[in-house]
């Protein structure tokens, strides 16, 4: 059987347009059943579907549905072809000019495709619920660390602490051959912040480097706290070449570095957790991985300013 032309079909429905079938033939030749098109325009809707001619000769309103010709169900359109045209109409409405729904109200289509616009909350809001925080900042001012890399370690201080909010505290530990703690846990206000900022501008490289001590005095800040803070965390800045370890060369003995009150063992009680980061290409990687995987923490490699 050979294929309907264009004005054999209805351009709503895609039924064929036989004889014995109201029919309405726009100015624009465009070709509708009546009782297509008549809903249709009953809407507000005097413009064509397919071209958006402008009509000055209506169809007829409320025309009674035709029947199916030779007993046949009329051609249903395809998805796409309803997803085009509404966002062809999306695109004009948004446009200025006045969108037209090409299906018109009180209709009913199993198949129709629909935009649909979604907003994420944007990232002050997500920042705004993030929960205080303790922080402990335990920094390697051996001799190992002078020069380039003690400057660098102060600039990631320096970003570190600008990031803080106000209900978020700092403490400061500095270890060598020994480990003090520089500051106390100290809200990060704008006087915090200055006061912070102080203290480790004030570091000098020198001795060796005692990086079980640090954390042991980092561990006792925390233990130590009346007021807690929903979340704690340490993190260790060093180029992780530490001098006190027994045996330094295997991997394993690394663990000793470590308190066992930082040690996480699974359960369900979470310890703080010990973030580490390796300053210079000379950095003991495997030292500074195996404490920050003991503690459930992250490492990082601090080459340069950039990564800050």
């Amino acid at each position: 059987m050979a294929e309907a032309s264009d004005a054999d079909v209805c351009a709503i429905c895609l039924g064929g347009m036989v004889c014995g079938q109201a029919s309405f033939v726009a100015e624009c030749s465009h070709a509708f059943h009546l009782s297509c098109i008549s809903a249709s325009v009953a809407h507000g809707n005097h413009n064509c579907l397919l071209c958006k001619a402008s009509w000055t000769v209506l169809p007829a309103m409320n025309a009674p549905r035709a029947p199916p010709a030779n007993g046949r169900r009329a051609l249903r359109p395809p998805p796409q072809a309803w997803s085009r045209q509404f966002v062809r109409e999306e695109e004009e409405g948004a446009a200025g000019g006045s969108p037209n729904t090409a299906i018109a109200k009180g209709t009913a289509h199993e198949n129709f495709a629909v935009l649909v616009n979604a907003k994420a909350p944007s990232a002050a809001a997500s920042e705004a619920a993030r929960a205080p925080l303790d922080l402990v900042m335990v920094l390697n001012i051996s001799g190992s660390m002078r020069g380039h890399k003690l400057e660098l370690l102060k600039r990631a201080m320096g970003f570190v602490i600008n990031n803080l909010e106000p209900a978020d505290r700092i403490s400061v530990v500095s270890f060598s051959d020994q480990a003090s703690r520089l500051i106390r846990l100290v809200r990060m206000s704008d006087q915090g912040k200055a006061d912070a900022k102080r203290a480790v501008q004030s570091l000098v490289a020198h001795g060796g480097t005692n990086i079980g001590e640090g954390l042991c005095v980092a561990a006792q800040v925390l233990d130590d706290r009346r007021h807690r803070n929903a979340v704690a965390s340490i993190m260790l800045l060093s180029n992780g070449q530490d001098a006190f370890t027994e045996g330094r060369n295997h991997a394993a003995n690394y663990i000793n570095l470590v308190p066992s009150s930082l040690t996480y063992n699974g359960s369900g009680n979470r310890t703080p957790v010990v973030h580490t980061f390796g300053f210079g290409a000379d950095h003991d990687a495997a030292a500074m991985h195996t404490i920050a995987e003991s503690t459930g923490g992250t490492f990082s490699f601090v080459e340069d300013e950039a990564v800050i």
